[in-house]
Protein backbone atom coordinates (compact mmCIF):
# COMPACT_ATOMS: atom_id res chain seq x y z
CA UNK A 1 0.00 0.00 0.00
CA UNK A 2 1.41 3.73 -0.90
CA UNK A 3 0.31 6.80 0.46
CA UNK A 4 0.62 9.92 -2.02
CA UNK A 5 0.26 13.28 -1.20
CA UNK A 6 -0.67 15.77 -4.05
CA UNK A 7 0.42 19.11 -2.67
CA UNK A 8 -0.59 22.78 -5.03
CA UNK A 9 2.28 25.31 -4.50
CA UNK A 10 -0.18 28.11 -5.59
CA UNK A 11 -2.80 27.06 -2.61
CA UNK A 12 -1.11 27.08 0.55
CA UNK A 13 -2.23 24.10 2.74
CA UNK A 14 -4.16 22.09 -0.01
CA UNK A 15 -3.36 18.56 -0.47
CA UNK A 16 -4.99 15.55 -1.69
CA UNK A 17 -4.62 12.34 0.02
CA UNK A 18 -4.82 9.06 -1.95
CA UNK A 19 -4.08 5.66 -1.00
CA UNK A 20 -3.05 3.07 -3.26
CA UNK A 21 -3.21 -0.86 -2.74
CA UNK A 22 -1.27 -3.05 -5.44
CA UNK A 23 -1.55 -6.54 -5.55
CA UNK A 24 -0.60 -9.07 -7.75
CA UNK A 25 -3.74 -10.92 -8.74
CA UNK A 26 -3.12 -12.80 -11.72
CA UNK A 27 -3.48 -16.75 -11.48
CA UNK A 28 -2.30 -19.33 -14.03
CA UNK A 29 -5.45 -20.39 -15.66
CA UNK A 30 -4.17 -23.49 -17.01
CA UNK A 31 -2.24 -24.98 -13.54
CA UNK A 32 -5.53 -24.57 -11.63
CA UNK A 33 -8.24 -25.87 -14.24
CA UNK A 34 -10.03 -22.52 -14.83
CA UNK A 35 -9.40 -23.10 -18.80
CA UNK A 36 -8.01 -25.66 -21.23
CA UNK A 37 -6.03 -23.69 -24.11
CA UNK A 38 -5.74 -25.92 -27.46
CA UNK A 39 -3.91 -26.45 -29.58
CA UNK A 40 -0.83 -25.34 -28.57
CA UNK A 41 1.47 -24.14 -29.82
CA UNK A 42 -1.08 -22.37 -32.01
CA UNK A 43 -1.39 -21.78 -35.44
CA UNK A 44 -4.57 -19.89 -37.21
CA UNK A 45 -7.17 -20.92 -34.67
CA UNK A 46 -7.05 -21.64 -30.83
CA UNK A 47 -9.57 -22.87 -28.40
CA UNK A 48 -10.69 -21.14 -25.02
CA UNK A 49 -12.38 -23.75 -22.65
CA UNK A 50 -14.03 -22.67 -19.68
CA UNK A 51 -14.29 -25.59 -16.90
CA UNK A 52 -16.86 -23.83 -15.17
CA UNK A 53 -20.74 -23.02 -15.98
CA UNK A 54 -20.42 -19.46 -15.49
CA UNK A 55 -19.38 -17.97 -18.62
CA UNK A 56 -21.92 -14.25 -17.66
CA UNK A 57 -19.33 -11.69 -18.33
CA UNK A 58 -16.42 -13.70 -18.99
CA UNK A 59 -13.31 -11.65 -20.81
CA UNK A 60 -10.38 -13.28 -22.70
CA UNK A 61 -7.53 -10.90 -23.89
CA UNK A 62 -4.79 -11.89 -25.72
CA UNK A 63 -1.27 -10.04 -25.34
CA UNK A 64 1.83 -9.13 -26.85
CA UNK A 65 4.97 -9.54 -24.10
CA UNK A 66 4.97 -6.01 -23.91
CA UNK A 67 1.26 -5.78 -22.61
CA UNK A 68 -0.07 -4.30 -25.64
CA UNK A 69 -3.79 -5.28 -26.19
CA UNK A 70 -4.45 -7.15 -29.77
CA UNK A 71 -7.41 -9.27 -29.45
CA UNK A 72 -10.23 -9.11 -27.06
CA UNK A 73 -13.11 -11.26 -26.95
CA UNK A 74 -16.83 -11.60 -24.87
CA UNK A 75 -16.49 -15.73 -23.45
CA UNK A 76 -20.14 -15.93 -23.93
CA UNK A 77 -20.06 -19.89 -24.54
CA UNK A 78 -18.07 -22.59 -22.75
CA UNK A 79 -15.98 -23.63 -25.72
CA UNK A 80 -14.72 -20.37 -27.81
CA UNK A 81 -12.70 -20.41 -30.75
CA UNK A 82 -10.42 -17.45 -31.31
CA UNK A 83 -8.64 -16.67 -34.93
CA UNK A 84 -4.95 -16.38 -34.32
CA UNK A 85 -3.97 -15.66 -38.05
CA UNK A 86 -3.52 -11.40 -36.90
CA UNK A 87 -1.17 -12.42 -35.04
CA UNK A 88 2.49 -12.77 -35.82
CA UNK A 89 4.76 -16.08 -34.63
CA UNK A 90 5.87 -15.38 -31.31
CA UNK A 91 4.86 -15.39 -27.53
CA UNK A 92 2.07 -14.25 -26.30
CA UNK A 93 0.35 -13.71 -23.21
CA UNK A 94 -3.62 -14.68 -22.80
CA UNK A 95 -4.86 -13.35 -19.85
CA UNK A 96 -8.79 -14.13 -18.77
CA UNK A 97 -11.40 -12.56 -16.73
CA UNK A 98 -13.69 -14.27 -15.09
CA UNK A 99 -16.35 -13.01 -12.66
CA UNK A 100 -13.41 -10.31 -11.21
CA UNK A 101 -10.62 -12.59 -11.08
CA UNK A 102 -7.94 -12.25 -13.52
CA UNK A 103 -6.35 -15.56 -14.88
CA UNK A 104 -3.23 -15.92 -16.82
CA UNK A 105 -0.95 -18.23 -19.26
CA UNK A 106 1.51 -17.92 -22.42
CA UNK A 107 1.03 -19.10 -25.69
CA UNK A 108 3.24 -19.75 -29.04
CA UNK A 109 1.90 -18.67 -31.87
CA UNK A 110 3.43 -20.92 -34.64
Amino acid sequence: MYDVYIADAMVPFCYIHLTITVSNSFIDGIATGIYRLYPVPVDEKVTIELTGNNTAGAVSTVCSLQGKELLVTNLTEVKTVLETTSLQPGVYLLKVCIEGKYFMSKFVKL
